[in-house]
């Protein structure tokens, strides 16, 4: 396989976070055409605004066809790890919230609906799972260079899917 021109995959490293606090960053949604469908921005501030403990609080807005959702996770800042995050999504259907919290087996979720109904469910998922909204900048925390390659798992709190990413 080697032949195949795939490098080998290492285990998943990462540097000294590329960010400082209070960075925003904005991408445009596009529909199947190329036309404008909304925007994504993501901002990060330094710590847990909850409890006032160290960390990364990664946020994520996405405003698109009349829906907006706010993704917020607290991350360890070290290996970058969440403890928690909460999902809002509001559109004219009402609003919905997915708070979850992350433990050594899985993650528990609070899902509470637009009738204003909670249930609780806890989903196992490996320890080392990364809420897939934060996919994106923790790829900025790794160490890229020619043929490095690394998977790392990722859980979406919106559906409760994990799955492998591969970086290369």
């Amino acid at each position: 396989l080697a032949a195949c021109g795939q490098p080998e995959m290492q285990p998943l490293s990462l540097d000294t976070v590329p960010w400082r606090a209070g960075e925003t960053s904005s991408y445009q949604i596009t529909d199947s055409n190329g036309a404008a469908a909304g925007i994504t921005r993501y901002t990060i501030t330094a710590g847990d605004p909850q409890s006032n403990a160290g960390g990364w609080t990664i946020q994520r807005e996405i405003e698109s066809q009349g829906v907006q959702e706010v993704l917020i996770t607290q991350v360890d800042k070290d290996d970058l790890r969440p403890s928690s995050s909460l999902l809002t999504r509001a559109s004219n259907q009402g609003k919905e919230t997915v708070k979850a919290t992350y433990t050594s087996d899985g993650v528990d979720l609070d899902l509470t609906s637009a009738m204003n109904v909670t249930t609780n469910q806890h989903i196992a998922a490996p320890s080392d799972a990364r809420v897939e909204s934060t996919v994106l900048q923790l790829v900025r925390a790794l160490p890229l260079a020619a043929n490095y390659a690394t998977r790392l798992n990722s859980f979406s709190p919106a559906t409760g899917v994990i799955d492998r990413v591969t970086v290369l």
